[in-house]
């Protein structure tokens, strides 16, 4: 009986290995200071879900022109405080917060945004202003993240 070879055989070297790692994405968390991590200075590294939760609020506490070499980096929520508080109001800034994330987190998907004021933080009678965000990623299978964030 003849056994017959077409080809040749791999070599272990050529073959390629199959790796099912994800790539964590590291980054700095947001606020910084002592307070974020006991005994290890200022910064601090996060990543996945808290990651994402850093990224968004640093995107919505910066105000434009804040960043000097993004001028449109972040959104002014502040400048909202004065104005009547009203439905036209509202889906102005949600509006604006879903074009801001849209432009520099275009990794994140927005499933829910509420904007509605918050009468307990406002002060001298100025109710204040409540976002609540709940985000995933797009590309891979993550956790959804809550995201609130009260200005007054």
């Amino acid at each position: 009986m003849a056994i017959n070879t077409y080809g040749t055989l791999p070599n272990l070297s050529q073959k390629q290995t199959v790796s099912s790692k994800v790539q964590k994405t590291y980054g700095l968390n947001f606020p910084f200071g002592k307070k974020t991590l006991v005994g290890r200075g200022y910064f601090s590294k996060v990543s996945g879900d808290e990651l994402v939760k850093a990224n968004i609020l640093q995107l919505l506490t910066t105000k434009k022109g804040e960043r000097v070499m993004l001028p449109e980096y972040g959104i002014d929520l502040e400048r909202y405080l004065f104005e009547p508080l009203d439905e036209i109001l509202f889906s102005q800034i949600s509006e604006n917060i879903q074009r801001v994330i849209g432009n520099y987190l275009p990794e994140v998907s927005i499933l829910s945004l509420s904007v509605t004021p918050a009468e307990d933080i406002g002060i001298y009678g100025i109710p204040g202003i409540s976002v609540k965000l709940i985000v995933q990623k797009k590309l891979e299978y993550s956790n959804k993240v809550e995201v609130t964030l009260k200005v007054g």
